[in-house]
């Protein structure tokens, strides 16, 4: 596995689970009008690398992820929402594909029922919300 692939790997199930602990925010978050809560309901999961691998990230390494999101793109597996007059990754959304190959990389690991609440919460993931069953 090359390193594009291990971090294109990580990106799917990262996603995959901040979706799981969307389920989980409280509703009072959004009546709040929290930023990050507002961001992953409308734009898509806020796309943070050094989050997930709890660290800071040196530039190399974070280029390093950007080519990944880059590469599940191309593979139509997660759309990229970028900002508007440059091409910087802000947040990646699940295509149908991706969603499937995030399920099927967790494993037993994914909790269905958590994903398929914490899509529901999002406008642009409502839709795959629907694909999903209950616990398998």
């Amino acid at each position: 596995m090359t390193a594009i692939e291990a971090n294109a790997r990580y990106l799917l199930l990262a996603i995959l689970a901040e979706i799981e602990l969307f389920a989980e925010v409280p509703d009072d978050a959004f009546d709040a009008g929290n930023s990050f809560v507002v961001a992953m309901s409308r734009e898509g999961v806020p796309f943070a690398p050094a989050v997930w691998v709890g660290q800071p990230l040196p530039p190399a390494r974070r280029m390093a992820f950007s080519r990944a999101a880059r590469r599940l793109a191309d593979r139509s597996l997660v759309r990229r929402v970028t900002e508007r007059l440059r091409d910087r990754v802000r947040h990646l959304v699940l295509t149908p594909a991706g969603l499937a190959r995030a399920i099927a990389l967790a494993g037993d690991q994914a909790d269905r029922t958590a994903v398929r609440e914490g899509l529901q919460r999002t406008r642009w993931g409502r839709t795959l919300a629907k694909r999903i069953g209950g616990e398998p």
